[in-house]
């Protein structure tokens, strides 16, 4: 199966919770194939770096979820590189950032805020993963539904809500008012809602909800 035909049955097992229908036989086997391989390729590339296994396990989830979230948008192009060379460039890069913040928080002060994490039981290592898996797939949903909407309706809501970028700074991108990309979130908000309820997100609770905020950071 060539790449682009092996991207599209990965693209349409993430499109299917989105979409409430399960994933068929061929995009779950796609999918399989897909983590087997590159779950190897991950961690062979994070083991590169100097720091204890938890932390190894705690960079491959983050690396995962960096795929979930991109894998949806993804237009690849043969001639110029193949699905195994990107998942390496992203897992590559993504590496060396948590590299530096790693290095950066070594000289941070312990303050008040990260003790309250660091000593709040429900936020163990699995806990941890859990919630990274909750919010990967939440953004798959979102860049799935964004997919579908008008070129520049999609890119405001995959900016806000899945790349985090605040609504001035997406403002000044796209040349548009603020109020415009305001008007365009608030409105596009309840067909999210109804898409993460559909797929079986609990879009009522306290957490889930504060992510689907419209703020200004």
């Amino acid at each position: 199966m060539s790449d682009p035909d092996f991207l599209r049955f990965i693209q349409s097992f993430l499109a299917s919770p989105c979409e409430g229908r399960r994933a068929s036989e061929e995009e779950a086997a796609a999918w399989e194939d897909f983590f087997q391989i590159h779950d190897r390729l991950i961690r062979s590339i994070v083991r590169r770096s100097d720091m204890s296994q938890s932390d190894l396990d705690d960079l491959a989830q983050e690396i995962w979820a960096r795929l979930v979230r991109s894998l949806p948008k993804l237009e690849l192009n043969p001639e110029v590189g193949t699905l195994h060379g990107w998942v390496t460039v992203v897992a590559a890069h993504h590496a060396e950032r948590y590299n530096r913040r790693r290095t950066r928080r070594r000289h941070n002060v312990l303050t008040p805020e990260l003790i309250s994490t660091l000593s709040d039981p429900s936020m163990g290592p699995l806990a941890s993963v859990e919630q990274e898996q909750d919010l990967a797939h939440m953004h798959a949903a979102i860049t799935e539904l964004a997919r579908q909407m008008p070129e520049r309706k999609g890119q405001i809501i995959r900016e806000h809500w899945v790349n985090q970028q605040p609504i001035s700074a997406i403002a000044a991108d796209l040349n548009v008012s603020v109020e415009f990309v305001w008007t365009t979130l608030r409105r596009a908000r309840p067909a999210i809602l109804r898409c993460l309820r559909r797929a079986g997100f609990d879009i009522e609770s306290e957490k889930n909800e504060k992510k689907l905020e419209i703020v200004d950071r």
